[in-house]
Order: C-alpha cells, then structure tokens, then sequence
C-alpha cells in the first residue's frame, strides 16, 4: 500500500475534526457561564448573584441551581424567558429579579408558569414585561413580596391568597384602589403603597390587620381629608409614612 497517498487521503478528514472542536470550545468560551454558588457569611445558605451579568437564558438543565438558597437575577436586559425546570428549584428560597433604576428588563411569564415553590421572599420589581402575567400560584410558604413598578391598575388576586405573607410592596404600580379582600392577609406587618393613586373612597377598612406596623403612602399626593379617612381604617398603633414625612 502507498502509505503517501493514504496520508494525503485521510489529511482533510483529520484537519476537519480539529477545526470543528476548536470552533465548538470557542462556542463554550464566549456563552455567558454560571458561576458557582458563593457562600454567605455566617450563614448556611448559598447565594448565586447573576444581576447585571447580561445574560439572554439559563443553562438547560437545573444542576447548576442545586444547594442556590438565593438567587439574584436583576437587570440583565436580555433575559426574557425562564427555562421550564425552573419550577423545579426547590433549594431556592429568595428570589430577586428587581429591574433597577437603570435597567430596562422585560421579562415575560405566561398564565401557567409557576416560581420555585419554596420561596420565602420574591422581587419582580420593575422586571415584567406590561403582557406578562404575574407567577404567584403555589407560594404558599411566600412572607415578602415587592412588586413594585409592574404597572397594574389593580392588585392581582393570587396576591390576596399568600396567608403568610408579612411584608407587601406595591410601589408605583399605578393602583388605584385596594380590594377589601386584602384583610385575608392577616400575618401582614409592613405595606408599601407609595406612589400610587388609592383615595380613602378607594382604600378598604384594615382595622382587622392587628399586625400590621407600618404602612408608606409617600409620594401620594393625597388630600388633608384623605388622610384623616385613611387613618381611621388603619389600626391606630400602625405607624403611617406620608410623603411629607421626615
């Protein structure tokens, strides 16, 4: 056999399969990479904080969220969709995907998505898209919520069904009334209402939230009368913030 030809034969096939794995490794080194979970001080928790890291989607498998406790996704304006497993997170217990001031996320849900539904506190502050539903089906065990600058007339209904919820932020939703069925939150503690539009015609009796501290209606703009209207459906040990408060 003519070893030189047999060379010259199979040379292209072997310099192809070199070509294609070095394009493939520049592939994985140029994709956005999840970094490990970093502990917290003095806690036993991990935490994974992915905000402002501009990614466009998740890995598309859940191992790398195994043992996260708090994950952290904030402003990273290519982030429009979730991957289906994220359900699935049972570790995860602290999610915050606020948008901050600076940032521009969109991030779209659909009527049947769903969050880990082990969380204890979430933030979609200013992170949702005006068409996306709002995935709060299932978090029973949810104590701290902010969905602060969503843009909502009304406050959504799954809210009023989270029964350990403690601390509500609706700021600047652009609500503007409160529905009466916001006494079934009775472990509530602290309600921020600030910016929005609610009159005391709008605002429903929470003599009954006997838990309830604090309540912020700054930057609201209400009348003298108001005010007082208001006061006297809040239970009087309920500290209230006006926006002309110090």
């Amino acid at each position: 056999m003519d070893r030189s030809r047999t060379f010259v034969a199979i040379a292209p096939a072997i310099l192809l399969v070199v070509l294609s794995g070095c394009s493939e490794r520049a592939k994985v080194e140029s994709s956005p990479q999840v970094q490990s979970p970093i502990s917290v001080a003095g806690s036993d928790k991990a935490m994974l904080d992915l905000s402002g890291k501009d990614i466009s989607s998740l890995p598309d498998d859940s191992a790398w969220a195994i043992g996260v406790h708090v994950l952290r996704l904030g402003c990273n304006e290519r982030l429009v969709k979730l991957p289906p497993y994220f359900s699935l997170l049972k570790d995860v217990e602290e999610l915050n995907i606020d948008n901050g001031n600076a940032c521009q996320m969109n991030l779209v849900f659909s009527p049947e998505e769903k969050l880990p539904p082990n969380l204890r506190k979430l933030s979609l502050s200013g992170a949702l898209s005006e068409s996306s539903s709002i995935p709060l089906s299932g978090l029973g065990a949810l104590e701290e919520l902010d969905l602060s600058r969503t843009e909502r007339k009304a406050l959504p209904e799954d809210v009023l069904l989270l029964a350990h919820l403690r601390t509500l932020r609706i700021n600047f939703m652009g609500l503007v009334e409160l529905p009466d069925r916001i006494n079934a939150l009775g472990d509530l503690e602290e309600l921020y209402v600030a910016g929005n539009n609610v009159s005391a015609a709008k605002w429903p009796d929470m003599t009954t939230l006997k838990r309830l501290r604090v309540v912020d209606l700054s930057s609201t703009l209400l009348s003298k009368d108001d005010k007082q209207a208001i006061r006297m459906k809040i239970p009087p040990s309920t500290k209230i913030y006006f926006e002309d408060d110090q």
